[in-house]
């Protein structure tokens, strides 16, 4: 029951993710034709004509269909060993770190909403590079649970690109009479703080050892029965390839 019960959970989800990539990818298209004034840009026309600011959104846009399938790939225990798992998220690791963090950053200084979704922004951007740069120096560091740990921080933060939009449909849905600035600045805000909650409780409640134990098992396994492999990996439970 348990392992259909997880495969049920596993297939939502990852159908939950494709219709994600699906979104921003249907959101990122209008921004191909590089109109100063379509959609969320029509709110821009005061800091359009800044270069960086410019740059930086189109950056930031574009790099977002790629960043979430490849974030999604790093909790999948049954590809920790892959070659491509630690390709797709050194990708995920370097987008982050280069692109999408930094361009967030320079973009959350000129949000809309007034200093509050300023505030709420630059956090955002800055967590999601530290969180992510944590997780790259532990893996460098083969402290393989602490990385997961820390990608899954990083990833929680790649998905308020997703929560952000759920929650100002809900707005509309619900049609809750508030003036547009105090949405705009509430859905700044819990579009990532939940998530970021969620991680920390999951962390906590142990969900990244339970996602290795299984390979654990297999590395411990295969350390006993090979002795070359045992003296290279001392501590299996640190030595786990995510």
């Amino acid at each position: 029951m348990y392992s259909l019960l997880r495969a049920a959970g596993i297939t939502v989800w990852c159908i939950g993710l494709a219709a994600a990539v699906y979104l921003m990818f249907q959101l990122s298209v209008p921004y191909t034709s590089f109109q100063k004034n379509i959609d969320f840009l029509a709110t821009k026309q005061n800091v359009y004509h800044i270069d960086y600011w410019r740059y930086a959104f189109y950056a930031h846009v574009f790099t977002s269909i790629f960043v979430l399938p490849a974030g999604f790939t790093q909790f999948n225990s049954n590809f920790f060993a892959k070659a491509w798992h630690r390709k797709l998220g050194m990708i995920y690791i370097l987008t982050v770190l280069f692109v999408s963090a930094p361009t967030g950053f320079l973009m959350g200084l000129h949000a809309n909403g007034g200093l509050a979704s300023k505030a709420s922004f630059v956090l955002l951007s800055t967590l999601w590079f530290v969180t992510t740069l944590l997780a790259l120096i532990n893996a460098k560091k083969r402290r393989f649970i602490e990385h997961g740990e820390w990608m899954l921080y990083s990833y929680a933060l790649t998905l308020s690109a997703i929560t952000f939009r759920l929650i100002a449909l809900g707005f509309d849905l619900l049609d809750i009479r508030v003036r547009p600035q105090e949405v705009y600045v509430t859905t700044a805000w819990l579009s990532w703080v939940p998530n970021i909650i969620i991680a920390h409780l999951m962390v906590k409640m142990g969900f990244i050892k339970r996602l290795f134990r299984g390979y654990l098992k297999k590395v411990q396994a295969d350390t006993e029965n090979t002795p070359s492999v045992k003296a290279s990996i001392p501590n299996p439970k640190l030595q786990t390839p995510i």
